[in-house]
């Protein structure tokens, strides 16, 4: 019935039953969530086909750290004081220019993880 309008249609009783089996005045998704419709709604899962195994992803290997374990010890240990990367750099060259630490390598080392 459309209450709005100004004439009424009055329908066939076995219109009105088929359609409403075949669902035409069911609520309507109200896009609330992606999971919101009952369980009795979702559509049937497909036929399983031929089985084929599935292949696992091989995990990426850990990315290898293109410093040493001195560097790094000497990086941090600098940072710890309160230098910055540049004189991080400018004190490692003195102390231990055979690091051969560099403002990137410095920048790299402080923004990764340290090592367990």
């Amino acid at each position: 019935m459309n209450k709005s309008a100004e004439a009424f249609v009055v329908a066939d009783a076995d219109e009105i039953r088929r359609r409403g089996e075949s669902g035409e005045f069911t609520k309507k998704d109200t896009g609330v969530g992606l999971d919101y419709r009952p369980p009795n709604t979702r559509p049937a899962p497909a036929a399983p086909g031929p089985r084929v195994p599935e292949q696992r992803r091989a995990r990426p290997a850990p990315q290898r750290r293109p410093w040493t374990p001195e560097q790094e010890k000497v990086v941090r240990l600098y940072h710890d004081m309160g230098l910055s990367p540049r004189q991080i750099v400018a004190r490692a060259r003195e102390n231990t220019p055979r690091l051969g630490l560099t403002d990137a390598l410095v920048v790299k080392i402080l923004s990764s993880l340290p090592r367990r």
